[in-house]
């Protein structure tokens, strides 16, 4: 009999590592992502942290332009998105729910997919990517669960919620 384990890394919210915004026009830079996913794919864990504020130039506000467009997605916000109840219901939720497809525990295939989704003002999560996938059926079923996710609590700047860009590693593994 094989055992198998799912193991969710962690969230990380973009902002932890870059400090730029981007709207639905705009490529993320090829770089950059890079550096992300090396940095998802290092970690055993993923530390959710607020951005820096430089209290020298009068706090956040004067590091980051703010628009008054409600089309842009953060990368950095003051309040980072969160699942309802934190990460450990997150984890929970997603223990729950999430099914290691019977042909890949057959064919030995495990790996991390990392995926990337917008948490939008009213806490719905919308554009949802695989940004490094392992196999077509791993991919799918972390998309999936994914979707199965309740609304989550927005983001925030300056007091009002806004839409917010995440990345969430889930690595699927066998023992």
């Amino acid at each position: 009999m094989k055992k198998i384990i799912i193991i969710i890394c962690g969230l990380l919210i973009k902002g932890v590592i870059g400090c730029k915004r981007a709207t639905e026009k705009t490529v993320l830079d090829n770089q950059n992502e890079k550096n992300i996913i090396e940095n998802v794919e290092q970690q055993d864990s993923i530390i959710l942290s607020d951005p820096p504020v430089d209290s020298s130039q009068n706090g956040l506000k004067n590091w980051y332009q703010f628009p008054n467009s409600n089309d842009t997605i953060f990368e950095v916000a003051e309040i980072s998105p969160s699942f309802p109840g934190g990460e450990t219901t997150m984890f929970e939720f997603l223990a729950k729910n999430l099914l290691y497809p019977e042909s890949m525990i057959d064919a030995c295939i495990g790996g991390k997919v990392i995926c990337s989704f917008v948490v939008e003002i009213d806490g719905s999560i919308t554009n949802i990517k695989v940004v490094r996938g392992v196999h077509e059926l791993l991919d799918n079923e972390a998309v999936r669960v994914i979707k199965l996710m309740p609304k989550w609590i927005p983001g925030r700047v300056e007091g009002k919620s806004v839409r917010s860009l995440c990345y969430l590693p889930i690595i699927f593994k066998m023992e």
